[in-house]
């Protein structure tokens, strides 16, 4: 009464005997299995939530797959091939894998005589294009029009996998830009998942000196810069020791060039100052060391019409210096003068304001 066929469809041979009578009649039996193969199913994702791997999928959107050719009356999913085939703890028609980028489910789909197949659903996330969502980009507003350029981030070898859209229309996977604001830039790649990039383009520029302060003639000198401008700045009077302050001291008597530089690599403005001074003595003994006085700091470029009058104590004016010679060296007429006080009157003119300035005051002359 056990058999198992061994073809399909198979007839076998019947004969029905009574066993008293010995009688029988002669029939047949068929046999036909009726075998179902769900087809394999694969639904695709795009990573577009955490970029983990995990997504939601809707089960019934594999129906279409798993029942193509077939006459089933149920299809349900599940985790595992033994739950399947046990029919036990089916999965929600909406449904989050759980195992992240690619994960293998099984279909059981019956049919009309009661058949059951199992079958596999595979569901796969796919990757985003790996680019960072923001960027912050400066534009340095002194060099208008030259243009910058913003850009996918995508090496030269893959760019073909992507097609680009920027939000000016531009489909490049690089735009040249000199206009501040913000810019969105979505790739997507060719199984049509795609993500967007924000650049924002904020401005930067050099600086404009307003003004400079010098405290200058005093036992302590200063230099304050006054610099504005849509940046932020450091500053330097040699040109290559920068600072966050605009505040210099002590500053020693002499010419001086002012740096005041755009941190964020715009470039650097410069403007030329005088730090007057005067000195206390000299000591004219042809050593080298203080034989001749002058006012230090002066420089055509910033003081013009400058005139320099020594006087003694009675107000004799012992000599007037022009602004190209080396100083008093403590004589009139050539005969040395004796070891005293002296004064001294300054004159002059600033080129860039058109003041006119003097100072007046004294030195000692030691032999």
């Amino acid at each position: 009464t056990q058999f198992r066929n061994t073809e399909n469809p198979q007839t076998l041979f019947v004969k029905v005997q009574n066993i008293e009578t010995l009688c029988y009649s002669n029939t047949t039996l068929s046999l036909r299995v009726s075998a179902i193969t769900p087809n394999a199913a694969v639904l695709e994702a795009c990573d577009e939530s955490d970029e983990d791997g995990i997504q939601p999928f809707d089960l019934t959107t594999a129906d279409i797959q798993v029942l193509d050719g077939l006459d089933p009356t149920e299809v349900s999913y599940f985790e595992t091939s033994e739950a399947a085939t046990a029919n036990q703890n089916p999965l929600p028609k909406q449904y989050t894998n759980t195992i992240a980028y690619d994960q293998v489910l099984y279909s059981r789909v019956v049919n009309p005589n009661g058949c059951v197949g199992i079958g596999t659903v595979r569901l796969i996330v796919r990757t985003l294009p790996d680019i960072e969502l923001e960027e912050e980009v400066l534009y340095c507003q002194n060099t208008y029009p030259e243009t910058i350029t913003i850009s996918s981030g995508i090496p030269r070898r893959f760019r073909t996998r992507y097609t680009y859209l920027w939000n000016t229309g531009a489909t490049t996977h690089e735009l040249h830009i000199n206009t501040i604001g913000t810019y969105t830039l979505t790739l997507t790649d060719s199984r049509g998942c795609s993500k967007t990039k924000t650049f924002t383009v904020i401005p930067s520029d050099i600086a404009t000196i307003d003004r400079i302060e010098i405290e200058d003639q005093k036992q302590i000198n200063s230099i304050t810069v006054f610099a504005t401008g849509n940046s932020t700045y450091d500053y330097s009077i040699d040109g290559s020791s920068y600072q966050d302050s605009n505040f210099f001291e002590p500053i020693t008597p002499g010419v001086y060039t002012i740096y005041v530089r755009d941190t964020e690599g715009c470039g650097v403005v410069t403007d030329k100052i005088s730090v007057l001074g005067y000195p206390n003595f000299i000591t004219p003994n042809g050593d080298g060391n203080h034989d001749l006085w002058k006012p230090i700091g002066f420089s055509p470029s910033i003081q013009e019409d400058l005139e320099i009058y020594i006087y003694d104590r009675y107000g004799k004016l012992l000599a007037k210096l022009l602004p190209d010679e080396p100083g008093w060296d403590g004589t009139l007429h050539g005969k040395p003068l004796p070891a005293t006080d002296y004064w001294y009157r300054v004159h002059y003119r600033e080129v860039f304001s058109g003041k006119t300035r003097e100072f007046r005051g004294h030195f000692s002359l030691i032999r």
